[in-house]
């Protein structure tokens, strides 16, 4: 599969229940939605950069930045469902490899994104790549932490909020490295399909957008990352993001 033909999008919607306007908040003296996309174009392996959004305001942050930018008011359920329709619009056809890079991730490692492009020539049969870091002391553990159940040959077996493996009772199994999934994943074009409308169990009671393309009978696998910087899901996590930057800036 040429790297060549692997697109980045990256969806953002402007409503968010813990951070309104999401994408355009400042880190730094630079809107959010512009430091991902900005780590995302360092990907050596992607062709292009694109981000698809909601509302006319993200549109013109994003094009004043020169970033190509696709806008549907349509109440997509999902980042992926986003995804998904971006994908499939004309001017994407040549892309084979879809990589999706939520828009909260500002510090997205690019070289970790390039590994996993890379992975859908490693695995020729996988419909879908995600990416984890082990973690055995469980620091980043919480119920909004995403982990993965893989197998010996990397393929996905499940996903979930909760401990995978756990206790009897759903505890945590002290010293087990879990899988912790990060906000960045690729699809072949032909599983975005997946992204119809339907519904499956497991995405709709863990609201997990990798399980409805799993549960659909699409065969994901997955690939190990050292430990990155943190996405931003709360205003704590903002604060924090902004005090990396800060740091880094200062060095």
């Amino acid at each position: 599969m040429p790297h060549s033909k692997a697109l980045i999008v990256i969806p953002a919607r402007y409503p968010s229940s813990r951070l309104p306007g999401k994408p355009l908040v400042d880190i730094g003296g630079i809107p959010m939605i512009i430091r991902t996309a900005t780590q995302s174009r360092k990907a050596k392996l992607a062709a292009e950069v694109v981000v698809a959004v909601d509302d006319v305001r993200i549109q013109e942050v994003v094009e004043a930045a020169g970033f190509r930018c696709v806008i549907s008011d349509h109440p997509f359920r999902t980042g992926t469902e986003r995804v998904a329709w971006a994908a499939q619009l004309p001017e994407f056809d040549e892309y084979d490899i879809v990589i999706n890079v939520q828009g909260d991730e500002p510090l997205v490692d690019p070289e970790n994104i390039d590994q996993c492009i890379a992975a859908f020539s490693k695995f020729p049969e996988a419909a879908g790549v995600i990416v984890y870091t082990a973690d055995a002391d469980a620091s980043h553990a919480g119920h909004a932490t995403v982990q993965a159940s893989v197998d010996v040959n990397s393929r996905v077996l499940y996903l979930s909020r909760a401990f995978i493996p756990a206790t009897k009772t759903g505890g945590r199994i002290e010293g087990y490295p879990y899988r912790y999934v990060h906000g960045f994943y690729g699809y072949r074009k032909a599983a975005l399909a997946a992204y119809d409308g339907r519904e499956t169990d497991g995405w709709k009671h863990e609201d997990i957008d990798q399980l409805l393309a799993l549960e659909s009978g699409y065969p994901l696998y997955a690939i190990s990352v050292p430990w990155v910087e943190p996405s931003v899901n709360t205003p704590e996590d903002l604060e924090l993001v902004r005090e990396i930057v800060a740091k880094k800036a200062s060095q």
